[in-house]
């Protein structure tokens, strides 16, 4: 005996299930994130620089730069001015040791 797929059936179900990907995980009536929520909350993280210990909308970490790898060490993250004057230091260094 074979089973023949209710072609029916199926088109109720993608009806009625909003379509196949919906997340059943998520209950009615319950508020989603919306995209204004999401904005709001990333604009409003602030991180603490590694080096001031202040606090900024913005870090960054340089990883690799010619003769520069940090790669395997601890991540520190530095605000624009701890960074450029950690890239000033550097450049300095890797000048002097060139000659």
């Amino acid at each position: 005996m074979s089973k023949d797929r209710d072609w029916n059936a199926v088109d109720a179900h993608f009806r009625n299930s909003a379509g196949p990907m919906r997340d059943r995980r998520l209950r009615r009536n319950v508020s989603r994130p919306n995209s204004q929520n999401i904005l709001k909350e990333y604009l409003d993280t602030t991180y603490i620089c590694d080096f001031c210990g202040d606090e900024f909308p913005h870090v960054k970490r340089i990883v690799v730069d010619t003769d520069y790898d940090r790669t395997i060490s601890e991540a520190k993250y530095a605000c624009e001015e701890c960074s450029q004057e950690k890239e000033e230091q550097r450049l300095m260094s890797h000048a002097s040791h060139k000659r």
